[in-house]
Parts: structure tokens; C-alpha cells; sequence
């Protein structure tokens, strides 16, 4: 299900459900290099995903975000560079070449019927599509992977799963992302596509078939702690014998398609085209997962008016360019991947912040001064130096969980109950203990409100209501007031403040200066992109309307095998030959 803000956001609003979750958990898979679906011959610099992590949701609603791993920095390292060794500036490296991706093929072709209109201009359903295929893209297409591998898989080892074991699963998965929802009321809910649950919890219960078989397990054994880590590793290295091609990534597949993947033993190739991931993830998107994505659409085209109307542009090229600069500047270990999960971030969402500044200062002619920087770094210098606040919290949720859309029969109910819990906490009852027995938060309320992830004065993707009222928290043990979210009311307590302890840098050295730049900058685009979403007319569709591109098929499976591209030589059957290399087509 795919998703935005939570007490923590969501996906790029990517609240993918809990199913497709659990199965990319299962694999230790995290994100790999791009989320690259566009055409990058230049189109529109998208919106901030939402101030989500671009995670999925694991639990249908997880205000905290608690244990995404998300931590942000502690130290005055700035997030976007290591420290540079002492007097030493680095040579600058040569501009990356960036090779043009061709389009997507979508078969049949979305649908281009009127989602919004923005200043008279319309929006089409075909873009609002493809932001939920571009956001969330690596999550799905490595989900499909390992589903088609594990068929494959299964086929060699001569398995066949049992219906009652795929149930299993299902009700699992159920009771994560839709709790008390039983199968047959799956099956009949239009919340969420059954045929994609059924889909990943058959590729879950085969990755266990297959290591129980490959490594003798009992029934009794196979819910050992110990045994659920030894199939991460086992799938890992079944995963090493099949070669995988993903859009974005050198090489990549047969140009239009979102992957494929080759068994280098027998040489079957199974393919996964646009529309099968872009049917896959609408059938575990939420309803309020298309919602925001409809937000972020409109903030699209409201940029790309202003910079038509400017007679400027951000070209998609010049954001694949400064991504593969960031690539090649941070090598691993310490990639940019990482340092974008640090910061609560993926890559996606930091090249759409990177094009909004291009877009703010090519539309308003305005760079920032060396007064603006210091008078900046003067008032949040402690953001600078690591200051972080841990908080705990109590939610009366107004939201479906299934939908993460607003009840409004909850809403007055909910505002009712807040202020009672206020009432009691401010009377001195123990707050830890209301949490654990009244918060809606399923995850923070099993550890007594207590959310896991340490909190800077901005960014990490959190609710921003939310995150602005729990800032302005001072003293250890203080109680905010009740706060609305977009997931409910609120109640906040502060646990812990953590000063900054080292001693300030040299804040004109290039790396660090570049890093104070970068979040003046992305200040002052975030105040001019509020000012110029005000000034925009904006009408939507009916959420009826936008709700029913979930009911629509976007891919017809079985879909015939796609041919080679005329221009590449075929690929050779390795029965035939196995002596040759197959020969195939490289969809960069």
C-alpha cells in the first residue's frame, strides 16, 4: 500500500502494504540504485515525495516510523560528505555521462481522462500512474523478482505449495496490514488487490518451502529466530544464481521493460514489464496513498507552469547528472543511498528537493548571500552540530487503517478522547502507562509510547504538525497540548534532550559550507513553493473517481514473452551451446 507523512510519513508515500514488506524484509533486501522510470529527455522536477522515507508502512499505520533504522546524524559530519582530511580539498571529478533511458511501454495505455485541473490546465490520470510506479519503484520491481525467482526455483526442486500453506501466509499478512480482516473478507474488499496478497504470500511461503527442503528443517524448528536469519543468507545466494537486470542499472533490460531476470543455470528468462509493476503496486496501494500522490501531481504541474511561464527549465537530464555526480562522490562504503537513508530520504525524493531549488532560483534569480548563510547557521547551529529530542506519544487515530484515509464519524470522538487523555496526564497519571493502554499506534504503544528514532529541529520525514509541535518540547518531561495530525490527535511527551558535545568546525571549509547551502537553500525553495501552490487554481476529480484507477486492470497475465530488440543479436539457447554466451539486449 503505498503512502505519505505519518506521525512518521509513510512512500514516498510509499506505504507499500505490509505483505510486500514482510517479503522484502524476508529477503534483507534494501534499495538498490535508482528509482528511474522516467524519460529523461526532460520533463517536470517532481515534488518532494510527500515528507515520507520512501519505506513501506509496516503496519498499515505507524505514526512513529519506530524502528525503521532511520537514524540521523549525531555529529557535526555533515549528512551529505564525509570530513574532509585536514587542509585537503579534494580534485573535482569529471562530469558523469548520462545516458538517455528509453520510455516505458504500457500496454494497454493508461488512461488519460482528467484527475485535476491547475490553473485551467489538465492533469491526466497517466501522470498520477506514473508517480506511483516511479516512487516506488525499486520496492516493487524487487518484489516481482524475487516472486518469479522463487516460481523458478520451485519448478527445479519439484514443490507445489498447498493452498492451506499460502493461506497461512495470507492471514499473517493480514493481521499486519488489515488487523481482524479475515481471507474471505479479503477477497471481497476492494481496499486492496487479493490476487497481489495472494501473489507475495505465495512467494513468501516458497522461500521457506525451499529452505526447509534445501536444509532438512523439522516442523518444530522452523520458527527458530536462528533459522529465519539462515534464509536470509540462503535466499541471498539462491538469488546470486540468477542475473538480474534492472531499469536504471548497467546493463539493464530490453529497452521499455522494468526488469528481467535469467536463470544462468538453464538460461530461462522471465520478464516484468511497466504494466506489471505499475498493476502490482496500484493493487497494494492504498486509497490514501493515491490521495497524496494527486497532492504531489498538482505541485508538479504548478512548478512546471511557473517555469514555463518563467521561460526557464529543469531538464530530467540535468537530474540524472547531479544523481550520478552524488554516485561517484560518495563510493562505498559510504554511498549516497545511504547517506539519503540517514538523512529519512531516498534518492528519489533528494533528486525532486534538488530539482525544486533549480527550479526556485532559475524562476526567482536569487542566490543566497554569505549574510544569509551566517545569519542561517547562526539560528540553527545546534541542527549543525547534532542536536537531537527522542519523544513518546500517544495517538487517537481518525484514520482507516485499510485506507489511510479520515473518518468522519471519528472526528469529534477522537478530539473528545485526546483531551480526556490530556486531562490525565497533566492529573499526573503515568503517561508511559496511557500510551501502552490507549494509543492507536500500534507500534510505539508496545513500548509504552516510546518512539525509537531520535528527532533534529527539521527533516526525517515526519508528519510536519507533528514534528513542529514536539520540537518546540524544551525541558525533559514537558507535555505538548493536543496535537492534529493528518493520522489523528496526539498527545506528546519529551524523553530525552541531547546536546551537541564537539567542538564546532571550521564552517567555511568548502564540504561543510556546501552542506549549510544546500538546507538554506532548501528553506527558502520550500517558503517559495508554498507562496506559488496559494496563487495556483487548483480544482480535483472526485476521490470516487481517482479511487476507481484501483479497480482497473493495468496488466493481463499471461503476457506473451517480449522479442529482442532487432538491433541486438538474438540471445543464444544455452542448451544448444552452452560454450556461448548468451548475447543480450542492453536496456540502457
Amino acid at each position: 500500500m503505498i503512502s505519505t507523512p505519518t506521525t512518521r510519513s509513510s512512500s514516498s508515500f510509499s506505504s507499500l502494504s505490509a505483505l510486500l514488506v514482510l517479503t522484502l524484509l524476508l529477503a534483507g533486501c534494501g534499495d538498490k540504485k535508482d528509482d528511474t522510470t522516467k524519460d529523461t529527455n526532460g520533463s517536470t522536477p517532481g515534488k518532494q515525495a510527500s515528507q515520507n522515507d520512501g519505506k513501506p508502512d509496516l503496519g498499515g499505520q505507524n505514526p512513529s516510523g519506530n524502528g525503521d533504522g532511520n537514524q540521523p546524524p549525531n555529529d557535526q559530519t555533515p549528512p551529505n560528505d564525509q570530513k574532509p582530511p585536514d587542509g585537503q580539498t579534494p580534485p573535482p571529478t569529471p562530469p558523469p555521462v548520462v545516458q538517455e533511458l528509453p520510455p516505458l511501454q504500457f500496454l494497454p495505455e493508461l488512461p488519460t481522462t482528467a484527475v485535476a485541473w491547475v490553473n485551467g490546465k489538465e492533469v491526466p490520470a497517466a501522470q498520477l500512474l506514473e508517480l506511483v510506479l516511479s516512487q516506488n519503484f525499486s520496492q516493487g520491481v524487487t518484489a516481482l523478482l524475487m516472486s518469479k525467482i522463487s516460481e523458478m526455483e520451485l519448478k527445479k526442486e519439484k514443490i507445489e505449495l498447498a493452498q492451506e500453506a499460502v493461506d497461512a501466509e495470507i492471514k499473517v499478512m493480514l493481521e499486519r496490514s488489515a488487523p481482524g480482516t479475515t481471507i474471505k473478507e479479503a477477497r471481497k474488499s476492494n481496499k486492496i488487490s487479493f490476487k497481489h496478497i495472494e501473489q507475495m504470500a505465495r512467494s513468501q511461503r516458497a522461500w521457506k518451502e525451499l529452505y526447509w527442503k534445501a536444509q532438512n528443517i523439522p516442523p518444530d524448528q522452523r520458527a527458530n529466530e536462528t533459522n529465519q536469519m539462515l534464509m536470509q543468507f540462503f535466499m541471498r545466494q539462491k538469488m546470486q544464481a540468477y542475473q538480474q537486470r534492472v531499469r536504471g542499472q548497467n546493463p539493464g533490460p530490453i529497452p521499455g521493460l522494468a526488469a528481467e531476470v535469467t536463470d544462468t543455470g538453464t538460461g530461462e528468462t522471465q520478464y516484468i514489464s511497466a504494466s506489471e509493476a505499475l498493476d502490482f503496486l496500484i493493487g497494494l496501494s492504498k486509497h490514501g496513498a493515491l490521495v497524496q500522490a494527486l497532492d504531489q501531481i498538482v505541485d508538479n504541474t504548478i512548478v512546471d507552469q511557473a517555469l514555463a511561464k518563467a521561460g526557464v527549465e529543469v531538464k530530467d537530464s540535468e537530474i540524472a547528472a547531479w544523481a550520478a555526480e552524488m554516485r561517484a562522490k560518495h563510493p562505498p562504503p559510504f554511498t549516497w543511498e545511504q547517506i539519503c537513508r540517514i538523512k529519512g530520504k531516498t534518492t528519489e525524493m533528494e533528486k525532486q528537493r534538488w530539482a525544486r531549488i533549480q527550479a526556485y532560483q532559475r524562476i526567482t534569480k536569487k542566490e543566497a548571500t554569505d549574510d544569509d548563510i551566517a545569519a542561517f547557521l547562526e539560528e540553527n547551529k545546534g541542527y549543525f552540530l547534532g542536536e537531537t529530542k527522542k519523544f513518546s506519544h500517544i495517538l487517537i487515530s481518525t484514520t482507516d487503517p485499510e485506507t489511510q484515509l479520515p473518518i468522519e464519524e471519528k472526528q469529534e470522538e477522537a478530539e473528545a478522547k485526546i483531551k480526556l487523555v490530556h486531562n490525565k496526564v497533566i492529573e499526573g497519571l503515568d503517561f508511559h502507562w496511557l500510551a501502552e493502554t490507549y494509543s492507536d499506534d500500534p507500534v510505539t504503544a508496545r513500548g509504552k509510547g516510546r518512539i525509537g528514532q531520535a528527532f533534529k529541529k527539521w527533516g526525517g520525514a515526519w508528519d510536519p504538525t507533528f514534528h513542529q509541535a514536539a520540537w518546540k518540547l524544551e525541558k525533559v518531561g514537558d507535555i505538548s497540548e493536543p496535537v492534529k495530525s493528518r493520522f489523528g490527535w496526539h498527545v506528546i511527551k519529551l524523553d530525552e534532550v541531547n546536546e551537541p558535545t564537539r567542538k564546532e568546525p571550521n564552517w567555511d571549509d568548502p564540504r561543510y559550507k556546501e552542506w549549510v547551502v544546500d538546507e538554506y537553500l532548501t528553506k527558502v525553495m520550500e517558503t517559495w513553493l508554498d507562496g506559488v501552490k496559494n496563487a495556483a487554481e487548483v480544482k480535483k476529480a472526485a476521490k470516487a473517481e481517482i479511487f476507481g484507477l484501483k479497480d482497473r486492470s493495468y496488466w493481463t497475465e499471461p503476457e506473451k514473452q517480449p522479442k529482442e530488440d532487432p538491433k541486438e543479436d538474438p540471445k543464444e539457447d544455452p542448451k544448444k551451446d552452452s560454450k556461448k554466451d548468451s548475447k543480450k539486449p542492453d536496456g540502457k
